[in-house]
């Protein structure tokens, strides 16, 4: 589902709906202001959204780039991007090797 959108927008209300109508939770999902302040590969390889779900922060790292990346290479973007961004981070992506 969040593959085949594409505007930002669509994506954070497609987002929200999901976890709406899946979880029964309420979020609200925005750009990410911080990615200016990133690293090229970080920046290059996400679309950063932050989302905000029951008074918590957390910023979603939407794959850029479809594929099958790998997940040592995926964990160790997503460790330095939470580090860098000091907030939760949860990948998006369609499809997943192992």
């Amino acid at each position: 589902m969040l593959s085949e959108l594409t505007p930002e927008s669509t994506l954070d209300v497609a987002i929200q709906r999901y976890l709406q109508d899946s979880l029964g939770i309420a979020a609200r999902v925005r750009a990410w202001t911080g990615g200016g302040t990133l690293p090229y590969f970080l920046h290059d390889a996400f679309e950063l959204r932050e989302m905000k779900l029951r008074d918590h922060l957390l910023l979603l790292a939407i794959e850029r780039h479809p594929g099958k990346p790998g997940l040592a290479k995926v964990r160790g973007q997503l460790d330095k991007l939470s580090v860098l961004a000091k907030c939760p981070v949860i990948y998006v992506t369609s499809v997943l090797s192992f």
